[in-house]
């Protein structure tokens, strides 16, 4: 009987977070090409504003879709909405009209980087 609701906790457990867990590999899939493509207009300094703007105001209100998404039922959770809101923050900046600026974009970078680092994903 032990074992029975061991694996049932397992399945709600399981069952609760797969959807968040997809949104996020989704979500991020994504983030890594456009990051890329604005990389690659700062490398070669052609900058198209309007695809800038698309790339950077997606990044902010995907970052705050997910934080609410997410929740802060557990310390994990909590830690990813505040990273998120930050990321948000970032992205907001960038968005706004003649903020190409390669700082800015290695920041941003960073803080996707040192969640991946943090939660090993």
């Amino acid at each position: 009987m032990k074992r029975i609701w061991v694996a049932l906790a397992a399945l709600i457990l399981f069952g609760a977070s797969a959807p968040a867990a997809s949104l996020l590999k989704s979500t991020m899939h994504r983030w890594k090409g456009d990051l890329h493509s604005a990389e690659t207009m700062l490398q070669r300094d052609k900058m198209d504003p309007a695809e800038w703007r698309r790339i950077f105001a997606g990044f902010s209100a995907d970052a705050r879709d997910l934080s609410v998404q997410l929740g802060a039922s557990t310390a994990e959770r909590r830690d990813m909405v505040v990273r998120f809101g930050r990321l948000s923050a970032a992205a907001d900046k960038l968005a706004s009209p003649g903020s190409a600026d390669r700082a800015e974009v290695a920041a941003l970078r960073g803080q996707c980087q040192s969640c991946h680092d943090l939660y090993s994903n």
